[in-house]
């Protein structure tokens, strides 16, 4: 059975599950909202509305500015979700995976935390269809003998999710073509006469109601875990810390060039035996030792207590990227005292001198450096 996860709109489901997992969310880009929330949409706060009419429409909203990395470092936490309950995965674009499972029941709390809709079916179109039809916590089970029904009540007005022009769905309404049903009825140059590449497009998916395409297994992401055993159960933030940094040294070094996105710690109880952990998806990509050791030392002080002892602590880094491609520079860089000293040289071959340290622990100031005349080094032209 094809599983097909959709979660529409999805930067606002980052936004909201990454930083606001109580609070209805805009996104907003350029002063323009790009995606809302499932609380929020509606017809009068539409895609494109300004941020002060969003404002004035939804006060209680968060209004958060894009943030693609955090996007990216949700769906790769969502795809690790999703590959915990089948390896069978295959992520078509952020907000839209397919899944082959036995049964659908592990992905409906999934669906409940991130107000996602779900669809299934024998086959990866009627899925997606299903999907689209399902209300946000929901899913859809078309089954075979139920196909022409479903597509006899399924309305044209869904197009939209496919990209179909909102032109070209009201032509097909003036045709009397109100369904999906009534559109598979044509044949494909009935369709590209009537509605162009719409028309096309519209083929291709009816084409492929009853084609079943296989769904590939699911390859996870890489991921720098690191563990750390106590000879002596722990509760003390002040003794735990500090093995947390060493953690973290470790994995920073096995990081290389790459940035991580998400950090994971976690503790092992004593008492109970039981692994407790949290995480956090960071804003943008941590750089230093410094950011991943602040997020850390917040999320293991949440998940200590005075009467919880750990036999282990270990911390995991995900999302891993690349580093940032550097702008290239807009204006000349500012000249170094080097650049000086050479152009002052071009002009007084002896009239330029520096400072050579010497004696860093001495008393006197004249005894700890010796000035010397400055010479440019051997191949470079002053």
């Amino acid at each position: 059975m094809i599983l097909c996860v959709l979660l529409p709109e999805f930067p606002a489901v980052a936004a909201r599950y990454a930083t606001h997992p109580h609070a209805e969310v805009m996104v907003v880009s350029r002063d323009r909202v790009i995606a809302r929330s499932a609380g929020l949409r509606t017809a009068d706060l539409a895609i494109g509305t300004s941020v002060a009419r969003a404002r004035a429409l939804a006060p209680h909203a968060a209004i958060v500015e894009r943030q693609p990395a955090v996007e990216q470092a949700v769906w790769q936490e969502l795809l690790t979700r999703c590959y915990e309950l089948t390896p069978y995965l295959q992520s078509l674009r952020p907000g839209l995976v397919m899944a082959d499972v036995r049964s659908s029941v592990g992905f409906r709390q999934l669906l409940h935390d991130v107000h996602g809709q779900g669809g299934t079916a024998s086959t990866r179109t009627m899925a997606l269809l299903g999907a689209f039809r399902a209300a946000p916590r929901t899913i859809v089970d078309v089954a075979v003998d139920d196909i022409a029904r479903f597509l006899a009540a399924w309305p044209v007005d869904l197009l939209r999710e496919l990209d179909i022009e909102g032109e070209t769905i009201d032509k097909m309404k003036l045709f009397g073509m109100t369904t999906l049903g009534m559109l598979r009825m044509l044949t494909r140059r009935h369709l590209e006469a009537q509605f162009g590449d719409d028309g096309l497009r519209v083929h291709d998916v009816l084409a492929t109601i009853s084609t079943h395409v296989a769904v590939p297994l699911y390859a996870p992401p890489p991921m720098i875990e690191e563990d750390m055993h106590f000879d002596h159960p722990q509760r003390e933030p002040g003794v735990i810390e500090p093995h947390m940094l060493l953690l973290l040294r470790t994995a920073y070094e096995r990081l290389g060039r790459l940035r991580a996105t998400t950090i994971e710690v976690r503790i092992r109880d004593r008492s109970k035996g039981l692994v407790i952990r949290t995480q956090r998806i960071l804003k943008r990509p941590a750089e230093t030792l410094s950011e991943l050791n602040t997020a850390a030392s917040i999320l293991l002080r949440t998940l200590l207590g005075p009467e919880r002892y750990c036999a282990s602590i270990g911390v995991t880094l995900k999302g891993l990227v690349p580093p940032r491609v550097d702008q290239l520079a807009m204006f000349t860089p500012a000249p170094t005292a080097d650049d000086v000293a050479r152009a002052v040289l071009r002009r007084y071959p002896d009239g330029v001198s520096r400072a050579r340290v010497v004696a860093n622990d001495a008393y006197l100031p004249e005894q700890r450096f010796v000035t010397e005349r400055w010479t440019p080094l051997r191949g470079e032209a002053p």
